[in-house]
């Protein structure tokens, strides 16, 4: 088992303006498992899309969320969402986004944690 320590860390950015970059895990053709990757909305207050993209066969595909529309607010889901939370090996990076439908986003943190395991 080669366990990487466990990340986490916060973000501000332009949540509203267009969907933003929020963290990357892992690296091209380097295999990891996920374990867990918990986002943390709780000083956001719009409705709240939570995207994942990685490389299929040479192309950057979204693979997350799935029903496609699913969004999150801090006013009726938990603060800390658990995106992934069991055993997810991927080969690639997989870049998580954040976007939000509400301009008093612009700016907030948004937290994140996860922890991989090294393959």
């Amino acid at each position: 088992m080669g366990g990487v320590p466990g990340v986490n860390g916060n973000l501000a950015a332009n949540w509203f303006a267009a969907e933003a970059d929020l963290v990357t895990l892992g690296a091209p053709n380097t295999r990891y498992k996920v374990h867990n990757l918990t986002i943390g909305i709780n000083a956001l207050v719009g409705n709240i899309a939570i995207r994942m993209y990685t490389n299929v066969n040479g192309v950057e595909s979204r693979i997350f969320p799935i029903p496609a529309n699913t969004i999150f607010t801090a006013a009726t889901d938990q603060p800390a969402i658990p995106i992934i939370n069991s055993t997810f090996g991927i080969k690639n990076a997989l870049r998580i986004t954040i976007q939000s439908d509400n301009p008093a986003d612009n700016g907030a943190q948004v937290s994140y944690d996860y922890l991989l395991e090294a393959m």
